[in-house]
């Protein structure tokens, strides 16, 4: 793609974000946790980028765009936080927070390597962190993905928001199973994996405990009855524009609403699959 037509769609995909953010209100200096679909994202842009509908042809370009308008926006006091869960861990038994790739696509991918972003070290549910919020997960947490000494629970403690980004927060909100975590949960279980992790060129032997589905319990996750009880309690800032989907919510909503609806049912967030 040529540099002309690059600065051309980064100008227009600025414009773009900066409008939707204002709309489902994200502010400058705003601590916020992505979930995103690259692919529809960019949709609106792909006649512009004469990709005749081949998004990840450009996805590194796209990339870098994304992330650039989005610390733009936010200003240096901000944080940008991203998941970068690496479930191959379990088959591998292998984790490297600077090289394992991220399970959750291509941008998730191209953030944990940036310039200023620390990953942390937890394998299957690791999360990478762009700001001057990142020290705060530099702490030992214990072997549990989930809980009260996890990365999960530093988000009520810095007003986190969960953005969603052409996708919908039900597809994304991992945050549901910190809560079950704290509630108590029949139809999950840590599982533990013993592997070999490398942090600043150190490998150690390890056991961690990874929080999966009893599969004989037939049920799948379902969050979408907490997405339309927050938008229903219009704790949900939702727009479409485009045909993209943008939307946020604070994470205190996420983590009142989430135990509240636990204490009622346990697996409020299971579905029985027939």
């Amino acid at each position: 793609m040529q540099k002309t037509k690059i600065r051309d769609l980064k100008s227009n995909f600025d414009e773009f974000l900066v409008k939707n953010f204002k709309k489902i209100g994200i502010k400058k200096n705003d601590c916020i946790y992505l979930g995103v679909n690259m692919g529809n994202l960019f949709k609106p842009f792909k006649e512009q980028m004469s990709l005749n509908g081949n998004v990840s042809k450009y996805r590194k370009i796209l990339s870098n765009i994304l992330f650039d308008s989005i610390k733009t926006y936010i200003g240096s006091e901000g944080n940008i936080i991203c998941p970068t869960f690496s479930f191959s861990f379990i088959r591998s038994k292998r984790f490297n927070n600077k090289r394992t790739k991220s399970d959750l696509g291509f941008f998730t991918n191209e953030f944990f390597k940036k310039r200023g972003v620390f990953r942390t070290q937890h394998p299957t549910h690791s999360i990478a962190i762009w700001g001057k919020k990142k020290n705060l997960f530099k702490k030992n947490f214990s072997n549990f993905c989930f809980g009260l000494n996890s990365p999960f629970a530093i988000f009520k403690e810095i007003d986190l928001k969960f953005v969603n980004l052409g996708i919908e927060l039900y597809n994304s909100i991992t945050y549901i199973h910190h809560l079950e975590h704290l509630n108590g949960s029949f139809h999950r279980y840590y599982k533990p994996v013993t592997g070999y992790i490398k942090i600043n060129n150190k490998v150690t032997k390890k056991k961690i405990f990874t929080f999966v589905r009893i599969i004989k319990k037939n049920f799948v996750t379902d969050a979408t009855m907490i997405q339309k009880k927050l938008l229903s309690e219009k704790k949900l800032k939702l727009k479409f524009d485009r045909n993209v989907y943008f939307s946020s919510v604070s994470c205190n909503d996420v983590h009142n609403f989430g135990l509240r609806l636990l204490n009622t049912n346990p697996a409020f967030f299971m579905k029985y699959n027939s």
